[in-house]
C-alpha cells in the first residue's frame, strides 16, 4: 500500500514535478493539441471529481483526511482538517497502481512478453489501452480526470516553437519528442498493429506523446525505471509547494 505522511500541511497544487526530463512550461493556449484518447468535456468535469472521490473510497483509498478537488493550479489534495506533523494522509491499495504488475497482469502484459519495452512504454500503452476501454475500464473514473495534456514544451504547436527558435530549449524539446517517436515507431508495428483486439482504434503518435507526458508530470521521483508507477490520488500531492514536505513509502504488509 502507498501511504503519504505529510509534513506539515497538504499541498493543493495540481501535480509533483517532473521525475527526469525537465523542461520550463508555460500556460496551454486554446490551440494547442487535445489528444483524443485523454479527452474530457470541462461540462463534465465536476460529475467526473464525484465519480473519482466515490471510486476511491470504494477501493479502499484515502482515510477522509484529504479529498481531490479544483484548485487555482488545476486538481490537487485539499486537506479536510489541520494535519499534524508526520500524521498519515492518504493510503493507496497496490491494486489501484498502474505499474510493470498492472501491465504483467493484463492483456498488454501478453502481448508486450518477450518485447524488451522499456518500463514507461509498457505502462504507456497500458494506460492507452485502459483508455480505450472507456468505462469498462477498471480505472475508468481516475482516467477520466487526467489531464488532456500537460504545459510541458513538447505540446507547443509549430507557431509556439517559432518563439524559441536558436534557444537550448528548442534543442532540447525537438530531442524528447523525437525520442519519444523513435518509442511509438517501434510500438505501434510490433505491439498497436499486432494486436487490434487491444487497440481497435487507431493509436497515434500524439496519443503516445500524451501518456508520455502524464507520465512525465505525474509519477513520484522515487518511482523510476523499473519502479515506474501511476498511482491515482497520491499523484495529486504536489512537492512544489514551499510550506509542506510529502513523504512518499511502499508498505508491503497490505496489498
Amino acid at each position: 500500500m502507498a501511504t503519504l505522511h505529510h509534513h506539515p500541511v497538504l499541498s493543493v497544487r495540481w501535480r509533483p514535478p517532473p521525475p527526469c526530463i525537465c523542461l520550463p512550461r508555460r500556460p496551454l493556449k486554446p490551440h494547442q493539441l487535445v489528444p483524443r484518447a485523454a479527452a474530457i468535456s470541462t461540462t463534465v468535469a465536476e460529475s467526473a471529481l464525484q465519480d473519482f472521490r466515490r471510486w476511491l473510497s470504494s477501493q479502499g483509498a484515502g482515510e477522509g483526511k484529504a479529498y481531490p478537488a479544483a484548485v487555482p493550479e488545476g486538481l490537487g489534495l485539499v486537506a479536510a482538517r489541520d494535519l499534524p506533523r508526520g500524521e498519515v494522509v492518504a493510503e493507496v491499495p497496490k491494486k489501484l497502481w498502474m505499474d510493470a504488475d498492472a501491465v504483467a497482469a493484463s492483456d498488454i502484459g501478453r502481448a508486450c512478453a518477450g518485447g524488451d519495452l522499456r518500463p514507461w512504454v509498457a505502462v504507456a500503452l497500458l494506460l492507452l489501452r485502459e483508455a480505450a476501454r472507456g468505462a469498462d475500464s477498471p480505472w475508468a473514473p481516475y482516467l477520466a480526470i487526467l489531464p488532456r495534456q500537460t504545459d510541458s514544451t513538447i505540446f507547443w504547436s509549430e507557431e509556439e516553437l517559432l518563439e524559441i527558435q536558436g534557444t537550448q530549449l528548442l534543442s532540447t524539446t525537438m530531442g524528447v519528442k523525437d525520442y519519444v517517436q523513435s518509442e511509438f515507431d517501434s510500438v505501434e508495428a510490433k505491439i498497436i498493429n499486432a494486436n487490434k483486439d487491444l487497440f481497435p482504434d487507431t493509436i497515434t503518435y500524439d496519443d503516445f506523446l500524451w501518456a508520455f507526458g502524464v507520465l512525465r508530470s505525474r509519477v513520484f521521483p522515487e518511482l523510476r525505471g523499473d519502479k515506474l508507477a501511476l498511482i491515482p490520488f497520491a499523484d495529486l500531492v504536489s512537492s512544489k509547494c514551499k510550506a509542506c514536505r510529502s513523504i512518499f513509502y511502499y508498505s508491503s504488509s497490505i496489498d
